[in-house]
């Protein structure tokens, strides 16, 4: 379990990176293994794998399955106010939005917005703050409130060095 942990923190950035066909590539042969510990393993755990292969799943298509892990895992470590369980929040709405279910997605995003203001966990809030800015822009055609959105995220993420979150707000604000 420890192994497959370290390997998708390993793999979380890279998957979107140059290297990301060696890292899917791996990941496939892997699959059958991540699927067992996910199983086996306490939830937090299993969360933060799930968490980190957020990449691989999406790229494979797994998007129910993904939703279906961080859904069990987020309704047992609910009780927690981590970094942690916020990304998962957040990887949960991203999904659901992917999926085409805004209001769920937008719930999540609100829950995991106030949860990183409540533990002052920036990067994950400049994240948050993105999605819930296309969701208004996009889903519900507020394009204020996805302008006022839009502007805390672009504020947090140029303070924590996120230019990638930084440049997709600045884009999609124009």
């Amino acid at each position: 379990t420890a192994f497959y942990l370290e390997l998708s923190r390993q793999a979380e950035a890279r998957l979107y990176s140059r290297d990301a066909k060696t890292w899917l590539i791996r990941f496939d042969e892997e699959l059958a293994n991540v699927r067992t510990i996910l199983a086996r393993a306490d939830s937090e755990t299993a969360l933060d794998l799930t968490v980190n292969l957020t990449g691989f799943w999406a790229s494979r298509g797994l998007h129910r399955e993904v939703r279906d892990y961080l859904t069990n895992f987020l309704d047992i470590v609910a009780a927690k106010s981590s970094s942690l369980y916020v990304k998962g929040l957040y990887t949960l709405a991203d999904v659901a939005w992917f999926q085409g279910d805004f209001g769920e997605a937008k719930l999540h995003l609100e829950r995991a917005l106030a949860l990183a203001r409540k533990i002052d966990d920036k990067h994950v809030l400049s994240r948050v703050l993105g999605l819930l800015a296309r969701i208004y822009q996009y889903n519900y055609s507020d394009y204020g409130q996805a302008r006022i959105l839009y502007e805390e995220c672009i504020t947090l993420a140029d303070s924590v060095g996120n230019q990638k979150n930084k440049a997709s707000a600045l884009n999609l604000m124009a």
